[in-house]
């Protein structure tokens, strides 16, 4: 048997044809994987809104932010559930200063270019403290996820979600 016979010489055009299928199945392959496995769309962002707002105004009950947000993060490659399970814990950790809450208020929406949503919200506490919220939505291959959050209370915090100048 002849080897020369089994493979094509390398400069032969089906060689190189072959390896061109062969390298773009595998490019394929690879950006898919770094696809989120369960990421879910947003049908819609207002009533998905309403969700999150009644979670933050019970408190963050029954960890209703894991359960909501989890499937929709888009946040590039990796574990969304796991993640917003850790921000979950963040959340009940500092909620607790702000128990009960007060009221939540939406301070802006911004939609640019029909692709980013950027929602920013005040949560007031009853022990008349803020917490400021962002939370932007991306569109991406036609469906809306929720590509960034951000959180926190301090006057710097504060200023950056809300485009506060400084007091």
């Amino acid at each position: 048997m002849n080897l020369k016979n089994l493979f094509p010489p390398l400069n032969s055009k089906i060689f190189l044809y072959g390896m061109v299928f062969f390298a773009g199945i595998f490019l394929s392959s690879a950006v898919q994987a770094n696809e989120p496995v369960l990421l879910i769309a947003i049908e819609d962002r207002d009533a998905f809104e309403r969700k999150y707002l009644e979670c933050f105004k019970s408190g963050l009950e029954n960890k209703c932010f894991s359960t909501l947000f989890s499937d929709h993060l888009d946040f590039g490659a990796g574990d969304t559930k796991k993640f917003s399970n850790q921000v979950d814990g963040i959340l009940t950790r500092q909620m607790p200063e702000c128990l009960p809450v007060y009221n939540v208020y939406a301070v802006d929406n911004v939609i640019r270019g029909g692709v980013f949503d950027n929602r920013t919200y005040l949560i007031e506490c009853s022990n008349r403290k803020f917490v400021g919220v962002e939370i932007t939505f991306r569109k991406t291959r036609g469906q809306w996820h929720v590509s960034k959050f951000h959180i926190g209370a301090s006057d710097k915090i504060l200023q950056d979600i809300l485009n506060l100048p400084e007091y």
